[in-house]
């Protein structure tokens, strides 16, 4: 378990809320809020919670995947067939294949 999933482990336990926060949301954001925590019989601070632990959850979730597909990637391509080594000018080559996908820019 890394760094970040140990925190969110800590926060999930953590009943105690004890540090008072203040933001502000536009009219239009407020009242979609409160239309969604009362279905749920939730008080916009529960409401507001739960959104924040989901948001740390998703991006913890979206940087292991990332870190797995990098994983995958690096090192799939060994260093003698990445294709690259008869490219002798990058920008001469991308404006070919560029002119050829009919997506150059003039």
């Amino acid at each position: 378990m890394d760094k970040q999933a140990q925190i969110i482990k800590s926060i999930t336990k953590d009943n105690k809320y004890s540090l008072r926060t203040q933001i502000s949301l536009s009219v239009a954001l407020r009242r979609a809020v409160d239309a969604k925590r009362k279905l749920y019989g939730e008080t916009l601070a529960e409401y507001l919670r739960k959104a924040i632990l989901m948001r740390l959850m998703a991006e913890e979730t979206e940087e292991n995947e990332l870190a797995i597909l990098a994983k995958a990637v690096v090192g799939s391509v060994s260093k003698n067939r990445g294709g690259w080594k008869n490219i002798k000018n990058i920008n001469t080559w991308q404006k070919r294949t560029r002119q050829k996908e009919g997506c150059h820019r003039s």
